[in-house]
C-alpha cells in the first residue's frame, strides 16, 4: 500500500509542476522519485523483478525531473530579462526608423526645391 502512495505522490507532485510551470515542484517530484526508488531498492528480492524495474524507472524520472526542474526555474527568469531587452531594442529601432523617415522628408523637400528651380518655377 506505500508503494502506491509514494508513486502517487510522485506523480502528482511532476505533473503539478509541470502543469502550472514551477520548477520547484518538479524538483520536489524529484525528490520524491528518490525516496520511492530507495524504499523500491529495499523492497527487491531478486534480480530484476518488479520492484528493481520501478528503482531504475525512478533513477531516470531523478535526472529527467532535476534537470527540468532547474530548466523551468531558469526559462522564467530568463524569459522576463530577454522579454525586456527585446522592448529595449525595439524602442531603438523605432528611434531609428523615427530618424531616417525625418532625413528622407528633409531630403524630398530639398530635391523639390532643386526641381523647381530647375524648371525655372522661381518663387516671385
Amino acid at each position: 500500500m506505500e508503494i502506491f502512495t509514494f508513486v502517487f505522490l510522485c506523480l502528482g507532485l511532476t505533473i503539478a509542476g509541470y502543469a502550472f510551470h514551477r520548477g520547484s515542484l518538479v524538483l520536489a517530484g524529484a525528490t520524491a522519485w528518490g525516496i520511492l526508488g530507495v524504499y523500491s531498492y529495499a523492497l527487491t528480492t531478486w534480480t530484476w523483478d518488479i520492484y528493481q524495474a520501478l528503482f531504475w524507472l525512478c533513477i531516470g524520472m531523478i535526472f529527467v525531473s532535476a534537470v527540468e526542474g532547474v530548466t523551468l526555474n531558469k526559462g522564467a527568469e530568463e524569459a522576463e530579462e530577454e522579454f525586456e531587452h527585446s522592448q529595449a531594442i525595439d524602442e531603438a529601432l523605432r528611434e531609428m526608423d523615427e530618424r531616417i523617415e525625418d532625413k528622407q522628408a528633409n531630403r524630398r523637400g530639398k530635391r523639390n526645391v532643386y526641381a523647381r528651380i530647375n524648371k525655372g518655377d522661381f518663387p516671385k
